[in-house]
This record gives C-alpha cells, sequence and structure tokens, in this order.
C-alpha cells in the first residue's frame, strides 16, 4: 500500500474517484488534505452515575442506546474539558470506492493536546459521509467552528473491492453516537460453545 500524495489526491477528486465536498483545493498538504470542524458537538448523557475520586461520572452501556446533548459552537468558541468524550464532525463529507481513507490530527492540534480521534482512524473503501469525531484533551482547550483539526490521506489498496462499505454510519451527516448496540443481536455467548 502507498499513501497518496497531495497532486495525486487532487487528480483523484477530479477524476471522481475521490469525493469531497465542499473542497476546497488549498487545503491540500503534501500526501494529506485539511478537513475542519462542523459547529456541532455532542456529549454523552447518562441517568446511571457512578462516584471516584468524588467526581460523578456518567455510565455508557455497549448493548444500549447511549443518549446525547448536542451543542452548537459559536463564533467564540467552545471549551472541551479532559475527560470527557466530545463528539464532533467534520465540515467535509468524504468517500471513495478506490482507496482507504485514513483520518489523523494535525500536528498543530496534537501540540495543543487535541486528540481526533481514539481507535477509528480509518475508514473503509465505499464509505461516504462526514467523518464524526471523537475528541478529547489533556487541559481545557477552546476550539473553534471551521477549525482545521484533521487531516485525511488515501492508500492504495491490494486486490479487487468487491466488498464496499455499506454499514451503519452510511451516509451520515451529524456527528453520529455509536451505533455499537446493535451487534447485541449477534453477541457471542461463550456458556453457547461446547466445552471438551
Amino acid at each position: 500500500m502507498a499513501i497518496l500524495t497531495g497532486s495525486e489526491i487532487y487528480k483523484q477528486i477530479q477524476a471522481g474517484n475521490i469525493t469531497m465536498d465542499p473542497f476546497d483545493p488549498k487545503l491540500i498538504n503534501p500526501n494529506s488534505c485539511n478537513l475542519h470542524i462542523a459547529d456541532e458537538i455532542k456529549v454523552y448523557k447518562s441517568d446511571r452515575l457512578i462516584k471516584l475520586n468524588g467526581v460523578d461520572l456518567i455510565v455508557l452501556d455497549s448493548h444500549k442506546v447511549n443518549e446525547t446533548d448536542t451543542y452548537k459552537m459559536t463564533d467564540d468558541g467552545f471549551m472541551l474539558l479532559p475527560g470527557i468524550l466530545y463528539l464532533g464532525r467534520t465540515v467535509e463529507k468524504v468517500g471513495t470506492t478506490k482507496f482507504v481513507p485514513k483520518l489523523d490530527g494535525r500536528s498543530s492540534t496534537g501540540r495543543l493536546g487535541l486528540k481526533i480521534h481514539l481507535t477509528a482512524g480509518f475508514g473503509d473503501i465505499g464509505f461516504n459521509g462526514t467523518w464524526t469525531l471523537e475528541l478529547e484533551v489533556t487541559h481545557p482547550l477552546i476550539i473553534y467552528p471551521g477549525d482545521e483539526v484533521c487531516q485525511i490521506c488515501f492508500e492504495t489498496v491490494e486486490g479487487d473491492t468487491d466488498y464496499l462499505y455499506n454499514g451503519r454510519y452510511q451516509g451520515q451527516v451529524n456527528a453520529t453516537a455509536s451505533r455499537f448496540y446493535e451487534n447485541k443481536k449477534g453477541v457471542f455467548n461463550l456458556e453457547d460453545v461446547a466445552q471438551d
């Protein structure tokens, strides 16, 4: 696998093999393209709390729908605090059926202590939508709508692309909370496994 150069990203967008809407050629880097954060921030909420060192922490359940509160960032910014997972999203809707898209933070935002994703750094071939950002900070940080907080690159693949992504996040527009609970239908049960 190889990473596309910035000029190749531009060519593939022009050829329609990568879609990016909106697209600004000025955001292309030597081997990536910067993306903006939208003005939407979501935070998980829960009526189930535990107390740890005197602090109330919410409890999420991987087998249930976990509700969120939605906040709009203003031009005055939005303060992110340590110990909270924020869900943001890119302004840009990105898609490709030819390459593996990989999202990561930029070095400038990393140097401010902002993490862009926890584990969802690469996308599947065939995904088309905005990217949900799993935001965490090491200390309080004010961010603003439209900040170029992340970058996307594209890797070539080997083999046929017979299996294009068509999963539960396809076409997402808003920051999307986990839909892991949908796996519950096919939960692996250790008690069902025959023991020797």
